[in-house]
């Protein structure tokens, strides 16, 4: 692996997006923002809403370490812009908790 203090990170953003999701719907009764995980939600589940927040990790991953046999200066700001994206959604649910509890 190229970079796992990266993916580390990568990892964390996403647990808690999972984590920042749960206390939305099942404390705050909202809804899933995204179309597709809303999908998935509904048809199978939290199980399945996890699948698929690990499946985009392995994918984000994978891009970057494949992307860093050519360039790895690339592969390293794809992977820090992943961080930073993932971590967009948890700061705004943080957010709206937030708005919520008053």
């Amino acid at each position: 692996m190229r970079f796992p203090d990266h993916y580390c990170w990568y990892v964390l953003t996403s647990t808690l997006d999972v984590l920042v999701t749960f206390i939305i719907i099942e404390v705050y009764r909202g809804g899933e923002a995204n179309r597709v995980a809303s999908h998935i939600f509904d048809r199978f589940g939290w199980p399945g809403m996890i699948a698929l927040k690990y499946a985009t990790v392995l994918v984000v991953i994978g891009v970057c370490e494949v992307v860093a046999r050519k360039n790895e200066s690339l592969a390293r700001n794809l992977a820090v812009l992943a961080v930073a994206v993932g971590a967009f959604p948890v700061l705004y649910g943080f957010m709206l908790v937030r708005v919520w509890m008053g």
